[in-house]
């Protein structure tokens, strides 16, 4: 943890909070909602 957080310093708990949660609770594979939408429209009507 130390290496993503050298020289990072943060105001309230709560900016922690969200730093860690987009470096540990997104998953791998992540797609943005609209990525998603956009390629099951298209698998769909695509025939």
């Amino acid at each position: 943890m130390s290496l993503y957080c050298e020289g990072v310093e943060f105001d309230h708990a709560i900016d922690l909070s969200v730093w860690l949660n987009r470096l540990i609770y997104r998953p791998i594979d992540y797609e943005k909602p609209i990525q998603v939408f956009m390629k099951t429209l298209k698998e769909r009507y695509a025939k």
